[in-house]
Parts: structure tokens; C-alpha cells; sequence
């Protein structure tokens, strides 16, 4: 893409990973860490996911939404309402299409893909996400 300029494309794209299970955390932080330029940290629930996101400052945040405590539509609602954070991009990941699509595009997701997902698509995503979140930024 035109608008990327080189200390970008050199820098590592930040993703944190929100998911309640942790073995699908792990196969994730695995699966992506091993992209050329990924740097990705995780968080086991919304709680947390809003503590990393003020500290890591991920450039793309990818979230389960059937989670216990805080689901991913109200996860997404409040980062959306933190005026403080650094502009991101965001995937919902869920079981479901139709109505939950809708649901988490609502609440402020850039993209719904549905479980199981294929890593080398969500990987694709993660980048076409954080090429587009360059060229809003720059």
C-alpha cells in the first residue's frame, strides 16, 4: 500500500489476543508471534484486556466474545469510550454469524469472523487491519 512508509513496515504490529480459554490464547500468541513483524500479548478477560490496552497500546485487538464476567461487546463498548487509548482496529471472533455479527459491529468491532478460524485468514486480517490504521493515523 502507497501510504505505508518504511519505519513502518520495519516496526512490529501490536495485537492483543482476548480470550477466556487459554489454551486457544496460547495456540494463537504461537500461531501469530511467528508472523514477521507480530509483537502479541494476551488477556484471559475483559478486566484485563482493558488494563493491557492502556499499557501495551495495541495497534489491533482481537477478542472473543462469549467470555464470562464481560463479554466482548462490552469489552469493546468501553475501549471504544477511552478517549486516552491509541486509535486501533478490532476483530470479534464468535461461534456465531447473523445476529451476533451485527451485535459486535454495533459495538464498535471493525470485522466478525466465525469460529473455528483459520489463522492464516485471521493473520491476513490483522495486517490489512493495521495497514488501514497507518494510513488513518498518518
Amino acid at each position: 500500500m502507497a501510504h505505508l512508509t518504511v519505519d513502518k513496515q520495519e516496526s512490529q504490529v501490536r495485537v492483543l489476543i482476548v480470550d477466556d480459554q487459554e489454551d486457544i490464547l496460547r495456540v494463537m500468541q504461537l500461531i501469530l508471534a511467528r508472523q514477521q513483524n507480530y509483537c502479541v500479548e494476551t488477556a484471559s478477560s475483559g478486566r484485563q484486556a482493558l488494563e493491557k490496552a492502556e499499557t501495551f497500546s495495541p495497534d489491533v485487538i482481537v477478542s472473543d466474545i462469549s467470555m464470562p464476567e464481560m463479554d466482548g461487546c462490552e469489552l469493546m463498548t468501553q475501549l471504544r469510550g477511552k478517549t486516552d487509548l491509541s486509535p486501533f482496529k478490532s476483530i470479534a471472533l464468535s461461534g456465531y454469524g447473523g445476529d451476533q455479527q451485527r451485535v459486535s459491529l454495533e459495538a464498535g468491532y471493525d470485522v466478525h469472523l466465525i469460529k473455528p478460524v483459520d489463522y492464516n485468514e485471521l493473520a491476513e486480517v490483522i495486517q490489512q487491519l493495521a495497514e488501514k490504521r497507518v494510513s488513518v493515523t498518518e
